[in-house]
């Protein structure tokens, strides 16, 4: 799938994006139009479509009707090759002389520009085509009057860095992911908090990253350099296994999403303890209404964890059948008072008072095995009601029927 920015300076307005799909739709496939903050986001199905915005005066088009394309980096690797190992007879000259005697020498070749490397025979050369480098690097190139095989030319690699929009760091986390706030604002070009780097007015530049005197942006930043070369190395490596796609080994290097500051691994241990502390408290509180900030506290203090004070728990609300047994049970257990006997009863008298302590004896033991029966019905957990036991029992049949 091809991602081309193409700049406008009202890339919202429905109106804007219905005229730069008039302008591409006859010869390119937009499956989509994303707007953004300056610019307007063309999806299209292949690189070739995206391709195709930049040649056949489609620039000029779009440029005629305040739109301006920006060619993706990707795609502009794919248009380039480099040669190395170059004969001196070739090096010698300079890159306008090589891209004047490509375009010569190949009448399929136009090329867009040539960058000699500074240190090694070695040019790069950028066509105007994807298909023109794909070509290059098939058959070859003449330059010179000497043959450049095409086992000397590789298609130039596009290894995008990780770069944070917000804080501008490389290889650490995506935009989302920042721990900065939303608002968080830092300029790319001169290092002010006050900007970004579209407003940015400074003569002077400051990076971000290692504070040398250029963009945060720029490749020739001592940190992004050692990022993209640790990058491509690890994704050479990752290229040598067997069954791993180029998608698999680049979305294998892509950073994890960073934990907030200070988060360090739980303590199984001191939680657990907590929890026993707080249970151990609620547990007190149920014993001894009102003691459980107090028991929760001396828990805590004893296993060294800090304390936590936590509103007192509501007062217990005891089911009145719950309530009743209880009554009756503290009933039961409370003594009673012997009946007490005068010197002047008579023997008579005993008897009676005998007979009646006898008859009240009996009662009471009645009494208190009614009441324990109603304390052991009441405790006792309710057994569920089946339809069928709630209909009656079978009378018996009558004498009639019996007869019958």
């Amino acid at each position: 799938m091809g991602r081309v920015r193409i700049k406008h300076p009202n890339p919202r307005d429905i109106g804007v994006r219905r005229r730069l799909l008039a302008l591409l739709a006859p010869t390119i496939k937009v499956t989509r139009l994303i707007p953004a903050s300056d610019a307007v986001v063309v999806l299209t199905p292949t690189d070739k479509d995206a391709d195709a915005i930049f040649q056949d005066g489609m620039p000029a088009r779009l440029s005629g009707d305040g739109f301006t394309p920006l060619l993706p980096p990707e795609l502009r690797a794919q248009r380039t090759v480099i040669c190395s190992g170059l004969d001196e007879l070739i090096y010698e000259h300079t890159a306008e002389e090589i891209a004047a005697e490509v375009g010569d020498q190949h009448d399929w070749a136009a090329v867009e520009g040539v960058f000699k490397f500074p240190r090694s025979p070695t040019v790069k050369i950028t066509f105007t085509r994807a298909d023109m480098a794909t070509k290059a690097l098939a058959e070859g190139l003449h330059i010179f009057c000497i043959h450049v095989p095409g086992h000397q030319l590789r298609q130039e690699t596009y290894t995008p860095l990780l770069t944070c929009n917000r804080c501008n760091a490389v290889e650490e986390h995506y935009t989302r992911s920042c721990l900065h706030p939303a608002d968080y604002v830092r300029c790319s070009e001169c290092g002010s908090r006050e900007h970004t780097f579209r407003n940015c007015s400074a003569t002077t530049k400051s990076c971000l990253n290692c504070g040398g005197d250029h963009s945060a942006r720029a490749m020739r930043c001592p940190t992004r350099k050692e990022a993209l070369k640790k990058k491509e190395e690890a994704m050479r490596q990752a290229r040598t296994k067997p069954g791993v796609s180029f998608a698999q080994a680049t979305s294998a290097l892509l950073p994890a999403t960073p934990q907030p500051p200070n988060l360090g691994p739980i303590d199984l241990t001191k939680s657990l303890t907590g929890l026993m502390c707080l249970l151990h408290a609620h547990l007190s509180n149920v014993a001894s209404p009102g003691c459980f900030q107090q028991t929760l506290s001396a828990s805590l203090a004893e296993n060294g964890l800090p304390n936590v004070k936590l509103p007192p728990p509501p007062p217990l609300q005891a089911p009145d059948a719950f309530a009743r047994a209880v009554s009756l049970a503290t009933s039961l257990a409370a003594p009673t008072a012997p009946p007490v006997s005068t010197p002047s009863t008579t023997a008579q008298g005993v008897t009676e008072a005998s007979a009646s302590a006898a008859s009240s004896a009996s009662e009471d033991s009645e009494d208190e095995d009614d009441q324990q029966n109603d304390v052991e019905r009441l405790l006792e957990p309710p057994t569920p009601t089946r339809a069928r036991d709630t209909c009656p029992p079978p009378s018996p049949p009558s004498q009639d029927s019996r007869n019958n």
